[in-house]
């Protein structure tokens, strides 16, 4: 989340401004990345960064 609040230059204040989501919700999305994500959050996160929710996702290949 970090990579793309940088991109907008965004801080958490701003994020949490334009989003709703509470700084608390940020500073845990950023700083645990692998932390589960309600959908409410993350319908937020893409109407604020204009992105599709895959982007929030890590790619992984299965049978490898």
């Amino acid at each position: 989340m970090q990579e793309i609040m940088d991109a907008k230059h965004l801080n958490n204040h701003q994020v949490e401004m334009l989003s709703g989501i509470h700084h608390d919700t940020i500073s845990k999305l950023k700083n645990q990345p692998d932390k589960t994500i309600q959908m409410g959050v993350l319908e937020k996160l893409c109407n604020t960064f204009q992105v599709e929710p895959s982007y929030f996702f890590k790619e992984i290949e299965i049978g490898k």
